[in-house]
């Protein structure tokens, strides 16, 4: 039997099909495997004929790395083994909802690794990109209270309205409050507490599945929280699968789920035939675990044996990301893999590693609070407790205490851990260097002066902002026919180092508007020129790891002495 018709006649056409794949994989519509397990069941005729033994080639020659060929072989094989006829679909019957397409993703598959990794943003994308609507999905979360009842239902008071008689039995059968709370021929209403069968996620999802041919989802996040055995109890069982995707081996039902379903569904459905439960080829029940977390209740082998398991890896892709300390901003894979190989060096285990998605921070910035409450809280807490993961340690080697960094050292002692940690320095402090101290030269303190003036306005020593600032000045007063724009196009076609060095009104109000930094508006300081305008002269001056930027200003200074400004150690 011969699965699908082949669409494809050239290997070119093949690998324009396998590049569109790629397209969609990169616009995140699909995951990559997901697509090579569908592309290979759906083109497996053209695959075998151009590619037969070398899958590898067709994913290289599509865009993709060699690293899903694996999934290439698993969908060619389900392919072939149509093909071949050993197994077919089953035919559809209308009406009968018992019948469901074979399908030849997992239909219990539990999706693990360390926390942040993206598990549950997975099967968010998986379940986006088949559209299932909102209807098949049910969730639900393990965590150490939660038992059978929680999962599968139970009997439970609930409120029912119950109408009293209308009036024709005498009023002294009614309470007093009654009377003098209604109106002529008003009919009196109780609420009577009854009990009944409260159906929870589990059994919501199994009614839903045998409602309707399409596949329904359940989700359990946190699988491993829960105690496995306590919560399914006897539906473990169900979890055993046929070659179509139905429970080989029914179980009883007790006698209360057993008066819902028939209630629900109908005695005559497959669903509680003959009082029995089966799970439905069309039930597909997906779980997240974290691998760090600290489970109460381990899962036993004959569990984890009757689910696919799929890792989901630390991809470190927000590359964008930052942290901000200080306005001093770093590089969030940097940190993460710098803590990551810390992680892995104490514990020889990736269970407890930061994923890419440990935090979410707004507009991609991770903030001073942000990253002491939520990562490093977790690190000092989860990771480091026992002294492990050298990473609470300043650049000089001392320990650092958690409450240390809510001290008012604490920013102080931040900076210095990721000195310690070598965490990659993106930018330079957007603060004032004028509030810094001077810079060190062998353990000398560097003092300059500037046009033969050694103090500046207050009779302090030049800090580093406030001299290029007045060196801006006097550019302007030796050049005050020019205006702001012609002054700002001289400096800036010199090249500096130094950020923004000089810009207009305009210049400082649209690199605001673009910027998600909070501190953009106070990273300059505004000249008034003679003719009214102002000019605003950049605060990031200082010299970093990854720009020199006050060391280059003072050089390129010293190439334009037809500026008129004379820099100087004193």
């Amino acid at each position: 039997m011969v699965p699908f018709k082949e669409t494809i006649n050239t290997k070119q056409e093949l690998i324009d099909a396998c590049k569109k794949g790629f397209e969609d994989y990169s616009n995140k519509r699909i995951s990559k495997n997901d697509f090579c397990m569908y592309f290979g069941f759906t083109h497996g005729k053209a695959i075998t004929t151009f590619y037969e033994g070398n899958y590898e080639q067709l994913l290289i020659d599509g865009g993709f790395n060699s690293g899903s060929s694996a999934y290439f072989s698993g969908g060619i094989n389900a392919w072939k083994n149509l093909r071949d006829g050993k197994y077919v679909f089953p035919p559809f019957i209308p009406n009968e909802k018992q019948q469901h397409k074979v399908g030849v993703l997992s239909r219990q598959q539990i999706f693990y690794g360390a926390p942040g990794t993206g598990k549950s943003h997975r099967i968010k994308e998986q379940l986006k990109a088949l559209n299932v609507p909102k209807k098949n999905i049910f969730r639900t979360t393990f965590h150490p209270d939660s038992d059978f009842s929680t999962f599968v239902g139970a009997y439970k008071p609930t409120m029912k309205k119950q109408y009293r008689y209308d009036g024709k039995v005498k009023a002294k059968y009614y309470e007093d409050d009654d009377l003098a709370g209604t109106k002529k021929d008003e009919i009196i209403i109780d609420k009577v507490i009854q009990y009944d069968f409260v159906p929870q996620t589990f059994i919501k999802a199994y009614v839903r599945a045998y409602q309707t041919n399409d596949n329904v989802y359940l989700i359990i996040e946190e699988i491993n929280r829960g105690n496995c055995a306590q919560i399914f109890g006897d539906l473990f069982q169900l979890l055993d699968r046929d070659e179509n995707g139905v429970s080989e081996y029914a179980i009883k039902a007790d006698a209360d789920i057993r008066a819902y379903l028939e209630d629900v569904l109908g005695c005559d459905s497959e669903g509680i035939k003959d009082g029995e439960l089966c799970l439905p080829s069309n039930l597909y029940i997906y779980a997240t675990m974290n691998t760090s977390d600290q489970s109460l209740f381990p899962i036993d082998s004959a569990f984890k044996r009757r689910w696919d398991w799929e890792y989901e890896p630390i991809k470190y892709k927000n590359a964008d990301w930052v942290i901000e300390i200080n306005g001093n901003q770093f590089s969030w894979t940097s940190f993460q893999k710098e803590v990551n190989n810390r992680i892995f060096e104490s514990t020889n285990s990736e269970d407890k590693m930061l994923g890419d998605f440990f935090v979410k921070p707004y507009d991609g910035i991770i903030t001073e609070k942000l990253l002491l409450n939520k990562v490093l809280f977790y690190l000092w807490n989860d990771v480091c407790k026992d002294g492990d993961g050298d990473i609470f340690k300043t650049e000089d080697n001392k320990d650092v205490k958690f409450s240390d960094l809510y001290g008012e050292n604490g920013t102080a002692m931040l900076l210095s851990m990721m000195k310690h940690l070598k965490v990659e320095l993106l930018s330079e402090s957007d603060v004032d260097v004028e509030d810094d101290e001077e810079e060190q030269e062998d353990g000398v303190k560097v003092r300059y002066a500037i046009n033969g003036e050694d103090k500046d306005e207050d009779g302090k020593e030049w800090k580093k902002g406030a001299l290029v600032k007045r060196a801006v000045e006097i550019y302007c007063n030796n050049h005050s026919q020019d205006t702001a724009t012609q002054i700002r196009d001289a400096w800036m076609s010199v090249g500096f180092l130094i950020p923004h060095i000089v810009e207009t009104d305009d210049d400082k109000t649209q690199r605001i508007n673009g910027s998600n930094d909070s501190r953009a508006a106070i990273r300059s300081k505004e000249i008034r020129l003679s003719n009214g305008e102002s000019l605003h002269v950049s605060t990031q001056v200082g010299d970093g790891k990854q720009r020199k930027g006050f060391s280059d200003f003072i050089a390129k200074i010293q190439s334009k002495p037809e500026w008129g400004i004379n820099i100087q150690e004193v």
